[in-house]
């Protein structure tokens, strides 16, 4: 990982969200989170901000998983809160998610 890429982008924007298809805790994220909190800090001007899926196991179900996994509506009202405040939430319609309709879960 490339810590000083991230740190500059850091001290430039005073900003930071990560966004990550694991889990919210123990994963990519959070990591980079912790070490921008350990070297960084004093140049953030808002909370660091982390775009991952919930601390619980993952779904089977394909109706489950559209809703389970971070995807671009949310990282931009992510990205819209930290920049302006408590942001109204953004519908893009990009479906960035495909999901195979024919898959029912393994049981």
């Amino acid at each position: 990982m490339d810590d000083e890429a991230i740190f500059d982008s850091v001290r430039r924007t005073h900003r930071i969200a990560v966004a990550d298809t694991a889990w919210r805790s123990f994963g990519a994220g959070s990591e980079i989170i912790s070490r921008v909190a350990q070297n960084v800090l004093r140049y953030l001007d808002s909370p660091a901000r982390i775009v991952a899926s919930p601390d619980v196991p993952s779904p089977v179900s394909s109706a489950l998983e559209r809703r389970f996994y971070p995807g671009v509506d949310d990282i931009v009202n992510t990205v819209i809160d930290m920049v302006r405040g408590k942001a109204v939430p953004v519908r893009t319609g990009h479906q960035d998610k495909p999901i195979d309709e024919e898959f029912h879960g393994p049981f």
